[in-house]
């Protein structure tokens, strides 16, 4: 196992092998996180009615040693984890990341050729991402014109849907951005729905042309390059908590009922996971 922890730019590497300048001993806090359970009971009645479940932020708390003579000074190490940054974790299957805030850093005495130290962070988002984040096109226009054709001809064709795959352990929270490259008149908005969840997003307006409206599900946020007040734009029968990808396949739709009105549209997502290993 190989973690790298990045920082301002900066980065810090440790693993299980001799090949590290801090060599990690124990390491605990990689498995799934704990949940806190709100739970109700009645008089006379057997056990108890959970209400509703949480899960509690991550800690992950390291142990090892640092060789002194080939290892950047203890001070430095000290100095580093005075900040937050991305934790990587490469393993046999794979690389994972999360984000995460020092708790304590600590270091012991001097052994021969190394120090031992002690290092405890906090996630406060949980669960563990991809390296890479996932990014789909659902409603773009595509250029038919071959060298080629015959009039009378189509050329361009609009993709109203498409199917994201959600291969992580949990539900999802997306990153929606609709773009609009021809402004047209409202009548209706424009909805997107996710079939696997039978959820939709509603925005009760039509664009100006270039205008970009960004939904973030995770900050539960909805903002534009042009509009100041944003207030208004998501109908209001719409809960933005509820537009999750579920696991597996989410078949995604994006109507567009305001006339002459064109736009593009793009979600982005991690996939995400309970435990790293």
């Amino acid at each position: 196992m190989r973690l790298k922890f990045v920082s301002e730019e900066k980065v810090l590497q440790m693993g299980t092998d001799d090949g590290f300048d801090a060599s990690i001993i124990e390491i605990s806090g990689l498995g799934v996180p704990e949940k806190k359970y709100n739970t109700t009971r009645y008089v006379d009645m057997p056990g108890q009615i959970t209400v509703s479940a949480s899960v509690l932020p991550r800690e992950i708390s390291i142990k090892g040693d640092i060789r002194i003579a080939k290892s950047m000074p203890i001070g430095a190490y000290h100095i580093f984890f005075l900040n937050g940054g991305e934790l990587y974790i490469f393993t046999q299957r794979g690389k994972k990341k999360i984000a995460y805030n020092p708790k304590s850093f600590k270091t012991g005495q001097k052994n021969g050729d190394f120090v031992s130290f002690e290092l405890c962070i906090i996630c406060d988002f949980p669960y563990f991402s991809d390296s890479v984040n996932n990014a789909y096109r659902i409603y773009k226009r595509i250029d038919k014109i071959t060298d080629d054709f015959i009039l009378p001809a189509v050329f361009t064709e609009r993709v109203t849907e498409a199917d994201i795959i959600n291969s992580g352990q949990v539900d999802a929270e997306p990153l929606i951005k609709i773009e609009c490259t021809k402004q047209g008149v409202y009548s209706g908005g424009i909805r997107l729905y996710n079939a696997l969840t039978q959820k939709e997003l509603k925005l009760d307006v039509n664009l100006s042309l270039g205008e970009i409206i960004e939904i973030d599900v995770n900050k539960r946020s909805v903002s534009s390059n042009m509009r100041q007040n944003c207030f208004g734009v998501l109908s209001q029968n719409c809960v933005l908590s509820e537009f999750v990808l579920g696991k597996g396949i989410n078949h995604i739709s994006l109507f567009n009922q305001n006339d002459g009105e064109t736009v593009s549209c793009s979600i982005s997502f991690d996939n995400l996971y309970a435990e790293a290993i």
